[in-house]
């Protein structure tokens, strides 16, 4: 059996540097439209995103609370994770829930 409805992603990286925040995680993870945010990798290739005062600055968007930042550097290093295909163009993943209220994973695997 298998999900016949995917559920819509949170995050978003194309290979042009362009990186979009739905609203809905803006508002859980607290960030207004001069917020920063910087991306980690841990030990294990896991990937966070956190509010950082030296991170990504977003660019304007007006009429939605939806946040995008550019970072050539930031989408290279995410799509050549190891747990994603090589030569993907775009990749969009879910966020899960912060276990310390700072750092918020990015789900790039997909658990059976």
């Amino acid at each position: 059996m298998y999900r016949l409805n995917q559920p819509k992603p949170d995050i978003r990286f194309n290979r042009n540097g362009r990186i979009d925040i739905i609203d809905q995680v803006v508002q859980r993870m607290n960030l207004g439209h001069q917020n920063r945010v910087s991306f980690y990798v841990d030990q294990e290739h896991n990937l966070f995103i956190r509010p950082d005062t030296d991170g990504l600055r977003p660019t304007i968007s007006r009429g939605n609370k939806s946040l995008r930042f550019y970072s050539k550097q930031v989408t290279d290093a995410v799509l050549s994770l190891p747990d994603l295909p090589q030569g993907l163009e775009k990749a969009a993943f879910r966020i899960g829930t912060s276990d310390d209220g700072i750092n918020y994973p990015v789900i790039t695997r997909r658990l059976l």
